[in-house]
């Protein structure tokens, strides 16, 4: 969605809907180290 698409990694399950969870966990996962280096 328009959200993510600008980097949003936030409360965006409402317009992309289950995919978009999947994704937003995938970021997260991907981004949690990087946060914490």
């Amino acid at each position: 969605g328009i959200l993510r698409q600008a980097g949003y990694q936030g409360w965006v399950s409402i317009e992309d809907g289950v995919n978009g969870l999947e994704e937003i966990r995938a970021s997260a996962e991907f981004l949690r180290p990087l946060m914490q280096a």
